[in-house]
């Protein structure tokens, strides 16, 4: 008997986790629902105090588990998880984010995208606030050399038909991202450099550089709970910071004079404007943290621990 049944690439997803259990559980429940079958799952623990990796060793025997010492950031920990994920074999690895969920369909739709084009080297889906999911978090992001460097195309806007329009990009979040392992053996994997926060933009931006296509998949749908890793405070010290010091790093490595002026111009505007806001709200101590990064990042320092965030 002739076997009909269409190819599938093998896919390893890596999760990569940091406490918040309950949102790692529920983010595996959602990945086991999905409906693409050539797939395998890893959760990489950084380092987690509330059991977590205990908890999901048990709960899923048949999960790979990595489990780090301590906080080793996210481009660390993601990239023990994708090295491992090589040497079995894989042709795509799904970097997750785990606080999130995905809908059934999710995967099958971006590796259908990813295998239309050898030249495709990420994918990724439409993105929506999990918190309120008539909310779009992401639909397509570009680098445009500003204070943040990238910019997601549709965040915290309702939901619209321009979305859904599949495209190519330069910037897909590491909040959930479809690789193929060929364009990573070219490229090489996440920039350690970065901790936490733009690695995912540096990947891009070298994929990008070495001719391979970002592509935007609308059709996959995720769902996000934004800013979960330091609470529910989006603009706050530890992520400024970071943002503040891994800009200038990304613009040190790939600014050209005009990229300078466009990104110094922007950063501090974004400083003028944020203070005032941020100074009625009490959380002035945000702002300096950034500048405090900005400065830094041209220094080549970093000071992170002074920041407890690890």
């Amino acid at each position: 008997m002739t076997n009909t049944t269409p190819y599938q690439p093998k896919v390893f997803i890596i999760i990569l986790s940091w406490n918040r259990l309950h949102d790692t559980l529920e983010c595996l429940e959602s990945v086991k629902k999905i409906d693409y079958r050539n797939f395998e799952i890893m959760v990489v623990d950084n380092g987690s105090f509330d059991g977590s990796a205990e908890v999901v060793e048990k709960r899923y025997p048949d999960i790979t588990l990595i489990k780090n010492e301590s906080n080793v950031g996210y481009a660390i920990g993601n990239n023990r998880g994708i090295e491992k994920a090589m040497d079995e074999g894989c042709e795509y690895v799904f970097l997750l984010n785990n606080d999130t969920t995905i809908e059934a369909t999710c995967l099958h739709e971006l590796v259908k995208t990813a295998e239309s084009d050898s030249q495709i080297g990420i994918v990724g889906p439409k993105i929506y606030l999990y918190q309120n999911p008539a909310l779009v978090w992401y639909a397509g992001g570009d680098i445009l050399f500003r204070e943040a460097i990238s910019v997601s195309r549709g965040l915290f806007k309702k939901d619209r038909p321009s979305y859904n329009t599949i495209r190519e990009v330069s910037f897909i979040t590491g909040c959930a991202m479809l690789v193929k392992s060929k364009a990573i053996k070219e490229v090489g994997l996440l920039d350690p450099d970065y901790i936490s926060y733009m690695e995912d933009t540096d990947l891009c931006w070298r994929m990008r550089q070495k001719g391979f296509k970002l592509v935007y998949v609308p059709s996959a749908r995720v769902y996000h709970k934004v800013s979960q890793s330091f609470g529910n405070i989006p603009y706050n010290e530890k992520t400024m910071y970071l943002m503040g010091r891994n800009a200038v790093l990304f613009v040190k490595k790939y600014g050209t004079f005009t990229r300078w002026l466009k990104f110094i111009f922007f950063f501090w505007l974004s400083v003028i404007y944020a203070l005032p806001r941020e100074a009625m709200r009490r959380n002035h101590r945000a702002v300096f943290a950034k500048i405090r990064g900005f400065f830094d990042g041209i220094r080549g320092m970093i000071k992170i621990k002074e920041l407890r965030l690890y």
